[in-house]
C-alpha cells in the first residue's frame, strides 16, 4: 500500500477547493445589485403603461407641440393624461405631465422638492406623418 498517501492528499486539496468555491458563488450571488422593478422603488411604470395603451398613444400623438399649452385642444390632451397618470399612480401622488418635440430639451416647469421626473418617446409607425413627441412625467409625495 505504498503511494496512496499521494492520491489522499490530492483529494483532499480538491475537495478543499470545491469548498472554497461554493462559498465564493455564495457570496458573490448575495451581492447581486437590485434594479429598480426588483426593488420596489419609485418607479411606477406610468409612461409604460401610457405607451402600451393605443389610445393614450393617439392621445399624445395628436398634441401640437408647437402650439401652446393653453390651447384647447392641447390642454385636453394634458388632462386626460393627467387623469390617466394620477388613476396609475398610488394614492398621495401629485403629478404633472408635459409633452415637447422629440428633439430637443423638455423642462419640468416648476421646481419642487422630492421630484422623480421620467422622460419617454412616443411614435407612430410612421414618423414622416406624425413626428414623435416627448411625454414627461414629474411625480411627487404629497
Amino acid at each position: 500500500m505504498v503511494g496512496k498517501g499521494g492520491w489522499l492528499r490530492i483529494v483532499e486539496a480538491s475537495i478543499a477547493v470545491l469548498i472554497i468555491l461554493s462559498v465564493l458563488f455564495i457570496i458573490a450571488k448575495q451581492n447581486v445589485v437590485l434594479t429598480n422593478e426588483s426593488e420596489g422603488s419609485d418607479n411606477f411604470g406610468v409612461l409604460d403603461k401610457m405607451a402600451l395603451n393605443n389610445s393614450m398613444r393617439a392621445l399624445i400623438l395628436s398634441y401640437d407641440a408647437g402650439a401652446n399649452e393653453s390651447e384647447v385642444r392641447n390642454a385636453a390632451v394634458l388632462i386626460e393624461l393627467k387623469k390617466y397618470a394620477q388613476n396609475t399612480l398610488p394614492i398621495g401622488f401629485g403629478s404633472r405631465v408635459k409633452i415637447c418635440q422629440a428633439v430637443g430639451e423638455c423642462i419640468a416647469g416648476e421646481s419642487l422638492v422630492d421630484v422623480l421626473t421620467e422622460e419617454r418617446i412616443i411614435s407612430a409607425n410612421d414618423t414622416k406623418i406624425v413626428p414623435p413627441r416627448k411625454v414627461m412625467i414629474s411625480y411627487w409625495q404629497e
